[in-house]
């Protein structure tokens, strides 16, 4: 009996699997990847949402930031509709390659890829309607104009643009998926900012060749104070405090101002080098620090 009852669920998981496999081979059997979905008609809706894993850096140098995220697309293909399975149908990600998907790119991209350990991190889903689900996780590094003039106090505005390389509002229009469409803001942690505020907005770009969609998220980034008093205001301060010694020094012990000149000079020098090599983060206390205690103590 229960090998009759086995053999019936095997029977039964096998026959749809077969009727799964042939719906996916109709629906790909014949589908022109050059044309996009509803060609002549109405412009694809293109709904866009980005959950942000991490921003990796904040770089004032090269007026840029590193930001990880999935970020998922989604559109309606009536070529890929599809009845009998009540079911979704998450497709191994090498069948985007055989699908239209929207030309997107990232407008003040300067480096980006793909992550593609163990597999390329792509995932294709279609829903029994046509419409798809496209998602990527993605890292971008992407170009961040500072205005530093209040430097340390400053706030900056970091953005990521979104735009059609090829199609115009014609055939193709993107919009934010509500109010939800940027999530993982919260759990992000910067060791010298904190993101007080970002907000989402939807344009259009007007070129010679057409008008284009889109979209931006703008992050408002406020430095850590914190962080400056002890790299930049405490050893200012404690160097100017330490200079005052020489005022209870005796006039005539010009060895002991010689040598308190000099350990000045070297803290000062060791500061210095610290600011100048902030983003290699240098040990400079390493290079500096007992050869030139030693010459304090030697003069």
């Amino acid at each position: 009996m229960v090998a009759m009852v086995c053999g019936a669920q095997s029977a039964n998981e096998q026959s749809n699997m077969s009727f799964v496999k042939a719906t996916v081979d109709k629906l790909l059997k014949g589908y022109d990847i050059r044309l996009r979905p509803d060609f002549g008609g109405a412009p694809v809706d293109v709904g866009m949402s980005i959950d942000i894993a991490s921003i990796d850096m904040v770089s004032e140098v090269n007026m840029d930031y590193t930001i990880t995220m999935y970020f998922q697309q989604s559109w309606r293909d009536k070529r890929l509709s599809y009845t009998g399975i009540p079911l979704n149908l998450t497709l191994d990600n090498r069948v985007a390659d055989s699908l239209w998907v929207p030309d997107t790119y990232f407008i003040n991209d300067k480096k980006s890829f793909v992550h593609g350990v163990t597999v390329k991190n792509r995932m294709i889903r279609l829903h029994p309607d046509g419409t798809v689900l496209y998602g990527l996780r993605i890292t971008t590094t992407a170009a961040c104009m500072m205005d530093l003039r209040r430097y340390p106090l400053d706030e900056q505005n970091c953005t990521l643009e979104i735009e059609s390389y090829g199609y115009t509002t014609d055939d193709i229009e993107f919009y934010w998926k509500g109010d939800n469409s940027v999530t993982g803001v919260e759990n992000i942690e910067l060791p010298q900012f904190s993101i007080i505020d970002y907000h989402i907005q939807s344009t259009k770009a007007v070129f010679a060749t057409g008008s284009y969609p889109r979209l931006s998220l703008s992050f408002k980034l406020k430095r850590n104070i914190g962080y400056f008093i002890l790299q930049t205001y405490m050893p200012s301060t404690l160097i100017t405090i330490l200079s005052w010694v020489s005022f209870w020094i005796n006039y005539d012990a010009s060895a002991a101002r010689v040598a308190l000149g000099r350990c000045l000079w070297v803290i000062l020098w060791v500061v210095l080098v610290e600011g100048f090599n902030k983003e290699s983060r240098l040990n400079v206390f390493s290079s500096f620090g007992l050869p030139d205690v030693g010459m304090c103590w030697e003069a």
